[in-house]
């Protein structure tokens, strides 16, 4: 588990949050895991025990960690409920403001495509191509499979190298994760879903933000016609 140090100008105890949330999503840290000890943690994010623990105490709350004195702190054994935890949230915010969430997710993902084109790594890029064979080795399984698209998406905004923006996709992960399932149970979803993440990662390996652009633009389009089918029929709500 790899942590880069919390800069002085952000909020530690939410840092430390988001920090933890995103190996979880990435895969990096899996249920049981145990997280390196509160020393260690400190050292490497660069924060202090009170920071630390303010940051870890919300994820004990919702049950994303477990804190066994004596033991130390583990992922839980089934994390993903944490995550199906907002599905009351999506499902009562309105139709309206699931529009405006989308609008605002379409242009967010257009600015992160760009800055990570342009400023991710080979390791990073790599990354990529690692989260998309766990797509496709979940297809089948919506579930696991837009977790795996969502810590694609997650990973595109650490690539951006801006702090906002990534924090905004993570934040609307957990509003959109029980919408995204809704999506990946149609038939034929999965695999244009796979497809469109591969022309992201593929014009990204280029280096080519123009085509990284318009293969987002598509991705996140082709999302939103499928959701406003599914809230248009009203099958969801069955």
């Amino acid at each position: 588990m790899q942590l880069e140090p919390i800069t002085r100008h952000q909020n530690l105890s939410d840092e430390v949050t988001e920090r933890v949330v995103r190996q979880i999503l990435s895969g990096t840290l899996k249920p049981g895991d145990r997280l390196p000890t509160e020393p260690e943690l400190c050292q490497s994010l660069g924060v202090g025990r009170t920071s630390l623990r303010e940051g870890l105490r919300p994820l004990a709350l919702l049950g994303l960690i477990d804190i066994r004195p004596g033991e130390g702190t583990f992922v839980s054994q089934n994390p993903a409920e944490f995550f199906a935890k907002p599905l009351t949230w999506g499902l009562l915010i309105g139709e309206q403001n699931v529009s405006q969430l989308i609008e605002a997710r379409e242009l967010i993902e257009l600015g992160v495509v760009v800055m990570a084109t342009r400023r991710g790594s080979d390791d990073e890029i790599q990354d990529l191509a690692d989260l998309l064979v766990k797509m496709e080795a979940s297809v089948g399984d919506p579930a696991a499979f837009i977790d795996h698209d969502l810590a694609f998406h997650v990973k595109l905004a650490d690539m951006s190298r801006n702090a906002v923006l990534a924090r905004l996709v993570l934040s609307m992960v957990g509003l959109l994760r029980p919408w995204m399932i809704k999506v990946a149970e149609t038939p034929g979803d999965a695999a244009r879903a796979l497809h469109l993440h591969g022309r992201i990662l593929d014009a990204i390996r280029r280096g080519d933000v123009e085509m990284a652009k318009t293969a987002m633009a598509e991705h996140t389009q082709a999302w939103q016609n499928q959701l406003a089918a599914i809230i248009k029929s009203k099958e969801s709500w069955a």
